[in-house]
């Protein structure tokens, strides 16, 4: 990223809803702004809980991990002058470390606000690990608010 990014504000919502519709065995990263793409990924019950003129949604999906012990966690979005910087943490249970025995699929999903974007503006969205490693990018372009 170039230039002195400026955080986008975000918040934390629960994805678990009763109609969860599928697991992400593989990692996945994910930015939405329509309803229709939202509740195929996430399900209708959440998707009816997010405002799409104010919010998208970012989630990171670490995928499938064979112990309890292991999370994700967006720490920080940025917007740069010429991409939205989306720094996550991953961690791993450490050697010895009494985890749960059961798999686990860890997952960080945020609402971030549209404001500032104008619709029909291009991001680029590049995903980046505690370490500075990236993990993944999305373009993505800005709809009308609820998409």
């Amino acid at each position: 990223m170039t230039g002195v990014g400026v955080g986008l504000k975000f918040r934390r919502f629960d994805v678990r809803t009763d109609n969860f519709p599928r697991t992400f065995s593989a990692p996945a990263i994910h930015v939405i702004q329509d309803r229709e793409n939202l509740s195929d990924v996430y399900g209708e019950a959440f998707a009816r809980q997010v405002d799409l003129d104010k919010w998208f949604v970012v989630g990171v999906h670490r995928g499938l991990c064979r112990s309890g012990g292991y999370a994700v966690r967006i720490c920080d979005i940025a917007r740069g002058s010429d991409a939205v910087e989306v720094t996550v943490h991953f961690r791993d249970p450490q050697p010895g470390e009494l985890v749960t025995l059961v798999m686990t699929e860890p997952y960080d999903v945020v609402f971030v606000s549209r404001e500032g974007l104008r619709p029909g503006e291009t991001l680029e969205f590049r995903f980046r690990d505690q370490n500075g490693d990236e993990i993944g990018r999305r373009t993505v372009t800005i709809s009308q608010p609820g998409g």
